[in-house]
């Protein structure tokens, strides 16, 4: 399974130390106006992603997809996760893995699960492009109850319709800044809010 993922794709020319394109045996010195694919690598707790820290360039775009694929990459027993819109071919030092994104570590304790929505930029940057706390995900981005009345809702909360994203993937452009794909276009869903 060929896994990819960044950003604004150009496919220039690259310089490479061998092998097939298709991401999972290149090896990239570097990418030479190809685009530079970033990640982000597993937190301290085995089975998610951390919440802060560096992108890792793990390898390099070209070929470009209209929509953006997931990357996983590995590293000295380490796994790095993030998306292209492009076939990846891998920096020298990194393999191609295709195990599925975790959840960033913060958001793998949350009681419902995360539909549609998935995230390796920082739990802040995070926060700000989900809209947590004005949409159906709560002020620490996680999933808030459904409902159809107050009645089922907890103390200091009411029922109210927000707005959902159809789908919602955020992911590190080539400087290292978080971007998203996915707009507000989920139907309205109604939800446990603070009064």
């Amino acid at each position: 399974m060929k896994n990819s993922w960044v950003v604004f794709v150009i496919l220039v020319g690259c310089s490479s130390s061998g092998s097939d394109a298709g991401g999972t045996s290149g090896r990239l010195e570097n990418c030479n106006g190809m685009t530079t694919v970033l990640a982000r690598g597993e937190g301290t707790t085995e089975g998610c992603i951390a919440d802060e820290g560096e992108a890792v360039a793990v390898g390099c775009a070209g070929e470009a997809l209209a929509d953006s694929v997931q990357v996983c990459a590995e590293k000295d027993g380490q796994k790095y996760w993030g998306r292209a819109y492009g076939a990846v071919q891998m920096l020298d030092g990194f393999t191609a893995c295709d195990d599925p994104q975790p959840e960033l570590c913060s958001l793998s304790t949350c009681e419902l699960p995360l539909t549609n929505y998935s995230s390796v930029c920082s739990l802040e940057d995070t926060k700000i492009q989900w809209r947590c706390g004005e949409s159906d995900l709560d002020e620490n981005c996680c999933k808030r109850a459904t409902c159809s009345s107050n009645e089922d809702c907890g103390a200091e909360e009411h029922c109210d319709s927000v707005s959902t994203y159809a789908a919602r993937n955020c992911f590190f452009n080539e400087s290292g800044t978080c971007g998203c794909e996915g707009t507000l276009g989920g139907p309205q869903v109604m939800v446990c809010v603070p009064d």
